[in-house]
Protein backbone atom coordinates (compact mmCIF):
# COMPACT_ATOMS: atom_id res chain seq x y z
CA UNK A 1 0.00 0.00 0.00
CA UNK A 2 2.31 2.18 0.77
CA UNK A 3 4.65 1.70 -2.46
CA UNK A 4 1.20 2.19 -4.21
CA UNK A 5 1.45 5.63 -2.60
CA UNK A 6 5.11 6.52 -3.46
CA UNK A 7 4.63 5.25 -6.72
CA UNK A 8 1.78 7.67 -7.64
CA UNK A 9 3.09 10.84 -6.10
CA UNK A 10 5.86 10.56 -8.03
CA UNK A 11 4.35 9.74 -11.12
CA UNK A 12 1.83 13.18 -9.88
CA UNK A 13 4.80 14.88 -9.13
CA UNK A 14 6.54 14.22 -12.33
CA UNK A 15 3.87 15.94 -15.09
CA UNK A 16 4.44 18.77 -16.21
CA UNK A 17 3.28 21.89 -14.94
CA UNK A 18 1.10 23.11 -17.40
CA UNK A 19 -0.98 19.99 -16.80
CA UNK A 20 -2.36 21.73 -14.44
CA UNK A 21 -2.33 25.72 -15.72
CA UNK A 22 -5.66 27.42 -16.55
CA UNK A 23 -5.08 28.04 -20.53
CA UNK A 24 -3.74 31.84 -20.12
CA UNK A 25 -6.93 34.47 -21.18
CA UNK A 26 -6.38 36.47 -24.99
CA UNK A 27 -5.13 40.03 -24.03
CA UNK A 28 -8.50 42.39 -23.01
CA UNK A 29 -10.32 39.05 -22.63
CA UNK A 30 -13.44 40.63 -20.57
CA UNK A 31 -11.67 43.91 -20.16
CA UNK A 32 -12.58 47.43 -21.25
CA UNK A 33 -12.87 48.17 -24.58
CA UNK A 34 -8.66 49.25 -26.14
CA UNK A 35 -6.93 46.67 -23.74
CA UNK A 36 -6.21 44.09 -26.68
CA UNK A 37 -4.00 46.48 -27.38
CA UNK A 38 -1.84 48.86 -27.01
CA UNK A 39 -3.16 52.25 -29.27
CA UNK A 40 -1.40 53.23 -32.28
CA UNK A 41 -1.52 56.83 -30.57
CA UNK A 42 -3.80 60.16 -30.37
CA UNK A 43 -5.20 61.49 -33.84
CA UNK A 44 -3.61 64.54 -35.83
CA UNK A 45 -4.37 67.63 -33.82
CA UNK A 46 -4.48 71.21 -34.88
CA UNK A 47 -4.24 74.10 -32.99
CA UNK A 48 -5.84 76.07 -36.12
CA UNK A 49 -9.05 75.46 -38.55
CA UNK A 50 -7.44 74.25 -41.87
CA UNK A 51 -9.13 76.39 -45.31
CA UNK A 52 -12.14 74.06 -46.92
CA UNK A 53 -9.48 72.38 -49.34
CA UNK A 54 -6.91 71.50 -46.91
CA UNK A 55 -9.50 70.26 -44.65
CA UNK A 56 -10.65 68.02 -47.91
CA UNK A 57 -7.41 66.59 -49.19
CA UNK A 58 -5.93 65.78 -45.67
CA UNK A 59 -8.77 64.40 -43.97
CA UNK A 60 -12.47 64.87 -45.43
CA UNK A 61 -11.64 62.69 -48.49
CA UNK A 62 -9.07 60.14 -46.87
CA UNK A 63 -11.53 59.43 -43.74
CA UNK A 64 -8.82 61.21 -41.37
CA UNK A 65 -10.18 61.74 -38.22
CA UNK A 66 -8.31 65.35 -37.06
CA UNK A 67 -8.25 67.62 -33.33
CA UNK A 68 -9.08 71.13 -34.11
CA UNK A 69 -8.20 72.52 -30.41
CA UNK A 70 -10.00 75.55 -29.39
CA UNK A 71 -11.86 75.49 -32.28
CA UNK A 72 -15.60 75.61 -30.25
CA UNK A 73 -14.42 78.96 -28.45
CA UNK A 74 -15.71 80.88 -31.19
CA UNK A 75 -19.31 79.72 -30.48
CA UNK A 76 -21.36 82.17 -28.24
CA UNK A 77 -22.55 79.03 -26.19
CA UNK A 78 -19.34 78.16 -25.19
CA UNK A 79 -19.57 81.04 -22.64
CA UNK A 80 -22.89 81.31 -22.29
CA UNK A 81 -24.23 77.79 -21.83
CA UNK A 82 -24.66 77.64 -18.17
CA UNK A 83 -27.71 75.90 -16.15
CA UNK A 84 -29.36 79.16 -15.31
CA UNK A 85 -29.08 80.68 -18.62
CA UNK A 86 -29.97 77.61 -20.71
CA UNK A 87 -33.33 77.49 -18.03
CA UNK A 88 -33.96 81.32 -18.49
CA UNK A 89 -33.70 81.36 -22.36
CA UNK A 90 -34.47 77.98 -23.30
CA UNK A 91 -36.66 75.87 -20.68
CA UNK A 92 -39.58 74.81 -22.76
CA UNK A 93 -37.56 73.10 -25.52
CA UNK A 94 -38.26 70.00 -26.24
CA UNK A 95 -35.32 67.63 -25.89
CA UNK A 96 -34.46 63.32 -26.32
CA UNK A 97 -33.11 61.33 -23.79
CA UNK A 98 -31.33 58.32 -23.23
CA UNK A 99 -29.72 56.80 -20.09
CA UNK A 100 -26.43 57.67 -19.13
CA UNK A 101 -24.85 53.54 -20.77
CA UNK A 102 -25.94 53.11 -24.09
CA UNK A 103 -28.36 50.26 -24.54
CA UNK A 104 -28.79 49.47 -21.04
CA UNK A 105 -31.66 49.78 -18.91
CA UNK A 106 -35.28 51.05 -19.77
CA UNK A 107 -36.08 54.41 -21.67
CA UNK A 108 -35.93 57.52 -18.98
CA UNK A 109 -39.48 59.17 -19.08
CA UNK A 110 -39.77 62.92 -19.25
CA UNK A 111 -42.12 65.92 -18.82
CA UNK A 112 -42.85 65.95 -22.57
CA UNK A 113 -42.86 61.98 -23.10
CA UNK A 114 -41.27 58.47 -23.34
CA UNK A 115 -37.42 59.86 -24.07
CA UNK A 116 -38.53 63.32 -24.23
CA UNK A 117 -38.12 66.31 -21.46
CA UNK A 118 -38.26 70.04 -21.55
CA UNK A 119 -34.69 71.90 -20.88
CA UNK A 120 -35.75 72.79 -17.80
CA UNK A 121 -36.96 69.53 -15.89
CA UNK A 122 -33.99 67.85 -17.24
CA UNK A 123 -31.57 70.46 -15.87
CA UNK A 124 -33.48 69.84 -12.59
CA UNK A 125 -32.96 65.98 -11.91
CA UNK A 126 -29.94 65.46 -14.75
CA UNK A 127 -26.69 65.50 -11.47
CA UNK A 128 -29.16 62.61 -10.11
CA UNK A 129 -31.15 60.46 -12.20
CA UNK A 130 -29.81 58.46 -15.19
CA UNK A 131 -30.79 60.70 -17.64
CA UNK A 132 -28.46 61.89 -20.95
CA UNK A 133 -29.84 64.40 -23.51
CA UNK A 134 -29.20 62.99 -26.93
CA UNK A 135 -30.93 65.55 -29.12
CA UNK A 136 -31.48 67.47 -32.20
CA UNK A 137 -30.40 71.36 -31.54
CA UNK A 138 -33.49 72.90 -31.20
CA UNK A 139 -33.46 75.87 -34.01
CA UNK A 140 -33.73 78.39 -30.89
CA UNK A 141 -30.15 77.86 -30.21
CA UNK A 142 -28.80 77.73 -33.14
CA UNK A 143 -27.53 81.81 -33.23
CA UNK A 144 -24.89 80.56 -30.57
CA UNK A 145 -23.43 77.92 -32.51
CA UNK A 146 -21.00 78.88 -34.62
CA UNK A 147 -20.03 76.24 -38.14
CA UNK A 148 -16.39 76.12 -38.26
CA UNK A 149 -14.54 77.94 -41.43
CA UNK A 150 -13.51 74.67 -42.87
CA UNK A 151 -17.34 74.02 -43.99
CA UNK A 152 -18.04 77.65 -45.26
CA UNK A 153 -17.76 76.91 -48.87
CA UNK A 154 -18.37 74.68 -51.79
CA UNK A 155 -19.47 71.09 -51.58
CA UNK A 156 -19.63 71.10 -47.57
CA UNK A 157 -21.53 74.10 -47.03
CA UNK A 158 -24.33 73.06 -49.65
CA UNK A 159 -24.54 69.99 -48.10
CA UNK A 160 -25.04 70.59 -43.99
CA UNK A 161 -27.78 68.02 -43.01
CA UNK A 162 -28.47 68.25 -38.96
CA UNK A 163 -26.97 69.56 -35.83
CA UNK A 164 -27.42 67.64 -32.79
CA UNK A 165 -26.88 68.19 -28.62
CA UNK A 166 -25.50 66.42 -26.15
CA UNK A 167 -25.78 67.04 -22.53
CA UNK A 168 -25.44 65.38 -18.91
CA UNK A 169 -23.54 65.70 -15.73
CA UNK A 170 -20.67 63.34 -16.81
CA UNK A 171 -20.51 59.60 -16.73
CA UNK A 172 -21.57 57.84 -20.41
CA UNK A 173 -20.43 55.64 -22.14
CA UNK A 174 -21.73 54.94 -25.49
CA UNK A 175 -21.33 51.33 -27.15
CA UNK A 176 -18.86 51.05 -30.41
CA UNK A 177 -20.77 52.09 -32.95
CA UNK A 178 -20.70 53.85 -36.63
CA UNK A 179 -22.14 57.03 -38.02
CA UNK A 180 -24.24 57.33 -41.33
CA UNK A 181 -22.85 60.83 -41.64
CA UNK A 182 -19.43 63.08 -41.73
CA UNK A 183 -19.29 64.93 -38.27
CA UNK A 184 -17.64 67.91 -36.24
CA UNK A 185 -18.21 67.31 -32.62
CA UNK A 186 -17.79 70.55 -30.23
CA UNK A 187 -17.41 70.01 -26.80
CA UNK A 188 -18.30 72.75 -25.10
CA UNK A 189 -18.22 71.84 -21.36
CA UNK A 190 -16.51 68.90 -19.72
CA UNK A 191 -13.97 66.11 -21.25
CA UNK A 192 -14.60 63.05 -23.53
CA UNK A 193 -12.41 60.59 -24.85
CA UNK A 194 -13.03 58.86 -27.78
CA UNK A 195 -11.62 55.25 -28.86
CA UNK A 196 -11.63 55.39 -32.57
CA UNK A 197 -11.14 52.36 -35.20
CA UNK A 198 -10.51 52.90 -38.68
CA UNK A 199 -13.12 51.40 -41.43
CA UNK A 200 -10.34 49.55 -42.97
CA UNK A 201 -10.79 47.11 -40.15
CA UNK A 202 -14.63 47.17 -39.81
CA UNK A 203 -13.89 43.39 -41.34
CA UNK A 204 -12.62 42.60 -38.08
CA UNK A 205 -15.43 43.68 -35.87
CA UNK A 206 -18.33 41.84 -34.93
CA UNK A 207 -21.06 43.94 -35.86
CA UNK A 208 -25.04 43.59 -35.47
CA UNK A 209 -27.42 42.85 -37.98
CA UNK A 210 -27.87 45.77 -41.00
CA UNK A 211 -29.11 45.77 -44.24
CA UNK A 212 -26.96 45.46 -46.35
CA UNK A 213 -24.91 48.88 -47.83
CA UNK A 214 -25.84 49.89 -44.32
CA UNK A 215 -22.95 53.04 -42.86
CA UNK A 216 -24.25 53.06 -39.87
CA UNK A 217 -23.64 50.38 -36.93
CA UNK A 218 -23.18 49.16 -33.84
CA UNK A 219 -20.92 46.57 -32.44
CA UNK A 220 -22.00 43.05 -30.61
CA UNK A 221 -19.21 44.25 -28.12
CA UNK A 222 -19.63 44.91 -24.00
CA UNK A 223 -17.45 47.67 -23.93
CA UNK A 224 -16.72 47.09 -20.27
CA UNK A 225 -15.94 43.58 -20.71
CA UNK A 226 -14.61 42.27 -24.88
CA UNK A 227 -15.49 38.74 -25.89
CA UNK A 228 -11.60 38.30 -27.39
CA UNK A 229 -12.50 34.30 -27.21
CA UNK A 230 -15.71 34.28 -28.85
CA UNK A 231 -14.00 37.13 -31.22
CA UNK A 232 -10.72 36.63 -31.76
CA UNK A 233 -10.37 38.49 -34.93
CA UNK A 234 -11.03 41.79 -33.08
CA UNK A 235 -7.39 41.78 -31.05
CA UNK A 236 -5.92 42.44 -34.06
CA UNK A 237 -8.01 45.71 -34.59
CA UNK A 238 -5.82 48.80 -34.18
CA UNK A 239 -7.11 51.80 -32.55
CA UNK A 240 -6.01 55.73 -31.84
CA UNK A 241 -7.27 58.11 -29.63
CA UNK A 242 -8.68 61.51 -29.15
CA UNK A 243 -9.40 63.32 -25.77
CA UNK A 244 -11.16 66.51 -25.71
CA UNK A 245 -11.36 69.10 -23.26
CA UNK A 246 -14.15 72.14 -23.40
CA UNK A 247 -13.31 74.13 -26.80
CA UNK A 248 -12.14 71.42 -28.96
CA UNK A 249 -13.83 70.07 -32.24
CA UNK A 250 -13.24 66.47 -33.64
CA UNK A 251 -13.95 65.46 -37.16
CA UNK A 252 -15.27 62.13 -37.44
CA UNK A 253 -15.75 60.81 -40.50
CA UNK A 254 -18.76 58.52 -41.69
CA UNK A 255 -18.91 54.59 -40.73
CA UNK A 256 -15.82 55.51 -38.22
CA UNK A 257 -16.32 53.03 -35.60
CA UNK A 258 -16.04 55.10 -32.13
CA UNK A 259 -16.84 54.37 -28.13
CA UNK A 260 -17.08 57.50 -26.15
CA UNK A 261 -17.35 58.46 -22.42
CA UNK A 262 -17.81 61.40 -21.09
CA UNK A 263 -17.09 63.27 -17.78
CA UNK A 264 -17.79 66.08 -15.83
CA UNK A 265 -21.17 68.18 -16.48
CA UNK A 266 -21.01 68.24 -20.71
CA UNK A 267 -22.28 69.71 -23.03
CA UNK A 268 -21.38 68.97 -26.94
CA UNK A 269 -22.68 69.94 -30.38
CA UNK A 270 -22.55 67.81 -33.54
CA UNK A 271 -22.74 69.58 -37.10
CA UNK A 272 -23.21 66.53 -39.35
CA UNK A 273 -22.31 67.11 -43.19
CA UNK A 274 -22.64 64.48 -46.07
CA UNK A 275 -20.85 61.59 -47.06
CA UNK A 276 -18.97 63.48 -50.30
CA UNK A 277 -17.25 61.62 -53.27
CA UNK A 278 -15.70 64.93 -54.18
CA UNK A 279 -15.32 68.40 -52.83
CA UNK A 280 -16.91 71.71 -55.56
CA UNK A 281 -15.39 74.74 -54.89
CA UNK A 282 -17.85 77.69 -55.40
CA UNK A 283 -17.30 81.67 -55.09
CA UNK A 284 -17.10 81.44 -51.32
CA UNK A 285 -13.73 79.63 -51.24
CA UNK A 286 -11.69 82.23 -52.92
CA UNK A 287 -13.06 84.45 -49.91
CA UNK A 288 -9.28 85.01 -48.34
CA UNK A 289 -10.77 84.20 -44.86
CA UNK A 290 -13.54 82.34 -44.17
CA UNK A 291 -15.31 82.56 -40.36
CA UNK A 292 -16.46 81.29 -37.61
CA UNK A 293 -20.79 81.10 -39.18
CA UNK A 294 -23.36 80.89 -36.64
CA UNK A 295 -25.67 78.18 -37.78
CA UNK A 296 -29.00 80.60 -38.01
CA UNK A 297 -26.69 82.13 -40.58
CA UNK A 298 -26.63 78.49 -42.46
CA UNK A 299 -29.24 76.19 -44.79
CA UNK A 300 -29.18 72.91 -42.63
CA UNK A 301 -31.23 70.19 -43.79
CA UNK A 302 -32.96 68.72 -41.10
CA UNK A 303 -33.93 71.08 -38.42
CA UNK A 304 -35.94 70.98 -35.24
CA UNK A 305 -37.91 73.65 -33.82
CA UNK A 306 -37.80 72.59 -30.12
CA UNK A 307 -41.10 70.92 -30.12
CA UNK A 308 -43.35 68.34 -32.17
CA UNK A 309 -41.34 65.58 -34.10
CA UNK A 310 -37.79 65.65 -34.51
CA UNK A 311 -35.99 64.62 -37.82
CA UNK A 312 -33.09 63.18 -36.22
CA UNK A 313 -30.98 60.41 -38.19
CA UNK A 314 -33.43 60.80 -41.38
CA UNK A 315 -31.90 60.40 -44.69
CA UNK A 316 -29.46 62.33 -46.43
CA UNK A 317 -32.20 63.63 -49.33
CA UNK A 318 -29.58 63.83 -52.36
CA UNK A 319 -29.00 60.11 -51.38
CA UNK A 320 -32.49 58.99 -51.92
CA UNK A 321 -32.21 61.10 -55.20
CA UNK A 322 -28.95 58.94 -55.97
CA UNK A 323 -30.95 55.66 -54.60
CA UNK A 324 -33.81 56.54 -56.80
CA UNK A 325 -31.71 56.97 -59.98
CA UNK A 326 -29.97 53.58 -59.14
CA UNK A 327 -33.10 51.39 -59.75
CA UNK A 328 -33.89 53.17 -63.04
CA UNK A 329 -34.46 50.81 -66.01
CA UNK A 330 -33.22 51.13 -69.29
CA UNK A 331 -36.16 52.55 -70.84
CA UNK A 332 -35.15 55.64 -67.93
CA UNK A 333 -38.45 54.57 -65.81
CA UNK A 334 -38.61 53.58 -62.37
CA UNK A 335 -41.59 50.76 -61.16
CA UNK A 336 -43.21 50.74 -57.83
CA UNK A 337 -42.50 46.76 -58.38
CA UNK A 338 -38.87 47.75 -58.69
CA UNK A 339 -38.87 50.08 -56.32
CA UNK A 340 -40.46 47.40 -53.77
CA UNK A 341 -37.27 45.17 -54.51
CA UNK A 342 -34.82 47.73 -54.25
CA UNK A 343 -36.35 48.23 -50.19
CA UNK A 344 -36.09 44.26 -49.93
CA UNK A 345 -32.34 43.86 -50.75
CA UNK A 346 -31.03 46.95 -49.98
CA UNK A 347 -32.89 47.91 -46.42
CA UNK A 348 -33.64 44.44 -45.64
CA UNK A 349 -37.63 45.12 -45.87
CA UNK A 350 -40.02 41.81 -46.08
CA UNK A 351 -42.09 41.63 -48.92
CA UNK A 352 -45.21 43.05 -47.18
CA UNK A 353 -43.21 45.81 -45.36
CA UNK A 354 -41.25 46.59 -49.19
CA UNK A 355 -44.69 46.85 -50.69
CA UNK A 356 -46.52 49.11 -48.34
CA UNK A 357 -43.47 51.47 -48.73
CA UNK A 358 -43.10 51.07 -51.73
CA UNK A 359 -46.99 52.01 -52.34
CA UNK A 360 -47.07 55.40 -49.68
CA UNK A 361 -43.90 56.52 -51.95
CA UNK A 362 -45.35 56.14 -55.20
CA UNK A 363 -48.61 57.55 -54.11
CA UNK A 364 -46.60 60.69 -53.43
CA UNK A 365 -44.25 61.13 -56.62
CA UNK A 366 -46.86 59.63 -58.86
CA UNK A 367 -50.29 60.86 -57.57
CA UNK A 368 -52.56 59.44 -60.99
CA UNK A 369 -51.58 55.87 -61.04
CA UNK A 370 -49.03 55.33 -58.13
CA UNK A 371 -46.90 52.89 -60.30
CA UNK A 372 -44.14 54.81 -62.63
CA UNK A 373 -41.70 58.05 -62.80
CA UNK A 374 -39.01 58.88 -64.97
CA UNK A 375 -35.38 59.73 -65.11
CA UNK A 376 -36.50 63.14 -65.76
CA UNK A 377 -38.80 63.60 -62.60
CA UNK A 378 -36.25 62.33 -60.07
CA UNK A 379 -33.67 64.90 -61.86
CA UNK A 380 -35.62 66.98 -61.04
CA UNK A 381 -37.41 66.87 -57.15
CA UNK A 382 -36.13 69.71 -54.92
CA UNK A 383 -34.84 69.26 -51.49
CA UNK A 384 -38.71 69.16 -50.01
CA UNK A 385 -39.52 66.67 -52.22
CA UNK A 386 -36.85 64.40 -51.43
CA UNK A 387 -37.24 65.14 -48.04
CA UNK A 388 -40.77 63.81 -48.10
CA UNK A 389 -39.31 60.64 -49.76
CA UNK A 390 -37.03 59.97 -46.90
CA UNK A 391 -39.54 60.68 -44.14
CA UNK A 392 -41.72 58.13 -45.88
CA UNK A 393 -38.96 55.53 -46.21
CA UNK A 394 -37.28 55.79 -43.23
CA UNK A 395 -38.66 57.91 -40.49
CA UNK A 396 -37.59 57.03 -36.85
CA UNK A 397 -40.30 56.39 -34.10
CA UNK A 398 -38.34 57.83 -31.53
CA UNK A 399 -38.59 61.38 -33.42
CA UNK A 400 -42.15 61.27 -32.28
CA UNK A 401 -44.08 63.22 -29.30
CA UNK A 402 -45.56 59.73 -29.09
CA UNK A 403 -42.76 57.03 -29.01
CA UNK A 404 -44.79 55.06 -26.63
CA UNK A 405 -47.14 54.20 -28.34
CA UNK A 406 -45.03 52.04 -30.51
CA UNK A 407 -43.14 50.85 -27.33
CA UNK A 408 -46.36 49.89 -25.52
CA UNK A 409 -48.61 46.31 -25.86
CA UNK A 410 -52.12 47.77 -26.23
CA UNK A 411 -53.65 44.56 -25.10
CA UNK A 412 -51.32 44.20 -21.67
CA UNK A 413 -51.78 47.92 -21.41
CA UNK A 414 -55.66 47.61 -21.54
CA UNK A 415 -55.42 44.61 -18.88
CA UNK A 416 -52.89 46.39 -16.55
CA UNK A 417 -55.74 49.85 -16.44
CA UNK A 418 -58.34 47.17 -15.62
CA UNK A 419 -56.67 45.88 -12.77
CA UNK A 420 -55.69 49.13 -11.37
CA UNK A 421 -59.52 50.18 -11.56
CA UNK A 422 -60.75 47.29 -10.04
CA UNK A 423 -57.98 47.45 -6.91
CA UNK A 424 -60.03 50.41 -5.92
CA UNK A 425 -63.57 50.93 -8.02
CA UNK A 426 -62.66 54.12 -8.95
CA UNK A 427 -59.38 56.06 -9.67
CA UNK A 428 -58.87 59.93 -9.63
CA UNK A 429 -56.40 61.34 -12.49
CA UNK A 430 -53.76 62.00 -10.32
CA UNK A 431 -53.68 58.58 -9.41
CA UNK A 432 -53.83 57.17 -12.49
CA UNK A 433 -51.06 59.30 -13.64
CA UNK A 434 -48.82 58.08 -10.40
CA UNK A 435 -49.89 54.36 -11.66
CA UNK A 436 -49.47 54.86 -15.48
CA UNK A 437 -45.65 56.02 -14.94
CA UNK A 438 -44.53 53.72 -12.10
CA UNK A 439 -46.52 50.59 -12.61
CA UNK A 440 -46.46 50.85 -16.70
CA UNK A 441 -43.68 52.53 -16.95
CA UNK A 442 -45.62 55.22 -19.57
CA UNK A 443 -45.16 59.28 -19.60
CA UNK A 444 -47.55 61.53 -17.95
CA UNK A 445 -48.63 63.40 -20.95
CA UNK A 446 -49.69 60.37 -22.72
CA UNK A 447 -51.04 58.57 -19.40
CA UNK A 448 -53.08 61.95 -19.03
CA UNK A 449 -54.65 61.74 -22.22
CA UNK A 450 -55.52 58.01 -22.29
CA UNK A 451 -57.24 58.94 -18.98
CA UNK A 452 -59.74 62.05 -20.23
CA UNK A 453 -60.36 59.63 -23.30
CA UNK A 454 -61.44 56.84 -20.77
CA UNK A 455 -63.36 59.21 -18.49
CA UNK A 456 -66.33 59.27 -20.02
CA UNK A 457 -68.32 61.74 -17.48
CA UNK A 458 -65.19 63.89 -17.25
CA UNK A 459 -65.58 63.86 -13.71
CA UNK A 460 -61.91 63.21 -13.41
CA UNK A 461 -63.01 60.00 -11.61
CA UNK A 462 -62.12 56.33 -13.74
CA UNK A 463 -65.07 53.79 -12.83
CA UNK A 464 -65.27 50.32 -14.03
CA UNK A 465 -68.47 51.11 -15.57
CA UNK A 466 -66.90 54.04 -17.92
CA UNK A 467 -63.74 51.40 -18.83
CA UNK A 468 -66.47 48.81 -20.41
CA UNK A 469 -68.62 51.59 -21.55
CA UNK A 470 -65.16 53.24 -23.39
CA UNK A 471 -64.14 49.72 -24.81
CA UNK A 472 -60.86 49.50 -26.69
CA UNK A 473 -60.83 52.06 -29.10
CA UNK A 474 -58.83 54.84 -26.48
CA UNK A 475 -56.08 51.76 -26.53
CA UNK A 476 -56.07 51.72 -30.79
CA UNK A 477 -53.26 53.83 -30.94
CA UNK A 478 -50.63 51.66 -29.13
CA UNK A 479 -51.93 49.02 -32.08
CA UNK A 480 -49.24 50.80 -34.41
CA UNK A 481 -46.89 47.81 -35.89
CA UNK A 482 -44.01 47.21 -33.79
CA UNK A 483 -40.51 47.50 -35.88
CA UNK A 484 -38.59 43.82 -35.37
CA UNK A 485 -35.15 45.23 -34.64
CA UNK A 486 -32.70 41.97 -35.14
CA UNK A 487 -29.60 44.28 -34.52
CA UNK A 488 -30.63 45.16 -31.04
CA UNK A 489 -31.86 41.51 -30.64
CA UNK A 490 -28.31 40.37 -31.51
CA UNK A 491 -27.03 43.03 -29.02
CA UNK A 492 -28.96 41.74 -25.89
CA UNK A 493 -28.29 38.00 -26.99
CA UNK A 494 -24.81 38.75 -26.44
CA UNK A 495 -24.73 40.69 -23.33
CA UNK A 496 -27.12 37.48 -21.86
CA UNK A 497 -24.03 35.44 -23.05
CA UNK A 498 -21.13 37.06 -21.99
CA UNK A 499 -23.46 37.51 -18.17
CA UNK A 500 -23.07 33.76 -18.39
CA UNK A 501 -19.70 33.57 -19.70
CA UNK A 502 -18.08 36.02 -16.98
CA UNK A 503 -20.16 34.15 -14.33
CA UNK A 504 -18.53 30.29 -15.76
CA UNK A 505 -15.29 31.93 -15.77
CA UNK A 506 -15.44 33.73 -12.78
CA UNK A 507 -16.67 30.09 -10.84
CA UNK A 508 -13.56 28.12 -12.91
CA UNK A 509 -11.31 30.79 -11.50
CA UNK A 510 -12.47 30.01 -7.74
CA UNK A 511 -12.12 26.49 -8.42
CA UNK A 512 -8.45 26.72 -10.30
CA UNK A 513 -7.81 28.53 -7.07
CA UNK A 514 -8.78 25.77 -4.85
CA UNK A 515 -7.71 23.16 -6.73
CA UNK A 516 -4.19 25.08 -6.78
CA UNK A 517 -4.33 25.44 -2.84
Amino acid sequence: METGCLVFLLVYVSLPLQSFQKEPDPPGHLKPLGFHRPPLGHVDVFDYVPSPREFWEKYASKGEPVVFRGAANHSLGFSRWTNEYLVENYGSVELKLEGKREKAGELPVGDAGMARDTMRHFLSRYDNDDVYVVSQLPEPMYHEVSALPCLMCGSFKKRLLEVNYWMSSGGTRSILHRDADNAINCLFAGKKNWILIDRQYTHLVPLAAEPSGAFGAFALLDVDKVNVKKFPDFAKVPWRYANLTAGDCLFLPYSYLHQVASYERNIAVSLLFARLTEFEEDEDCAAERLDFTPLSDLHVTWSYPGYGEMSMGNLDPEHVRVALLTGVRNDGELTRKDFSAMLMEHKGFSQKEADETAGRVFKYLDPQSHTVVSTSDIDGYSEEKLKAIAALLDADDANTEEYEEWLLDANQISSQVALMVNETEELDEDDFIVKWVNDIGGSMPIGRRLFRELDGNRDGVLTDAELIEAGEEPFEPFLKEKKEDKGNEQYFEELQELQSLASTEEHSEEQHSHDEF
